[in-house]
């Protein structure tokens, strides 16, 4: 009921915390558009918080495919090479009210999508 609903808003312009995840089903090949809270990563790519855990459905589509499309601000990004990072290593991601945010309920998993277009994935280390 709530989805609809974001997606009408996620994903544009002037958006900039919630996107739009496309992603297939892995048992079904069925499409699917998550809104996520999705955060342009320091070293090319997005960043995306675990909030409820690898047990997500669309982080396990997102990894059993290799990639999806983000919509973040109007424009559509094909990333790749899901990988699970810490806190410290996703942090530079997001403003500093969001990180406290984030530390504050208990979120320390992002997952982290390069570009498919930019060169060898290499996350920004701070």
């Amino acid at each position: 009921m709530v989805n609809p609903a974001v997606l009408r808003i996620a994903g544009r312009r002037h958006m900039p915390i919630i996107g739009i995840v496309h992603h297939r089903g892995r048992k079904t090949g069925r499409p699917y558009a998550t809104p996520l809270g999705v955060r342009p990563a320091p070293g090319g790519g997005f960043v995306i918080p675990l909030t409820f855990s690898d047990a997500s459905q669309w982080y396990q589509n997102i990894l059993a495919a290799g990639g999806c499309v983000i919509t973040y601000q109007g424009a559509d990004h094909t990333v790749t090479r899901p990988m699970v990072v810490d806190r410290a290593t996703a942090g530079p991601g997001y403003p500093r009210y969001e990180r406290l945010a984030l530390r504050l309920i208990g979120i320390n998993e992002f997952l982290w999508l390069a570009d498919a277009v930019s060169a060898p994935f290499k996350p920004l280390l701070i």
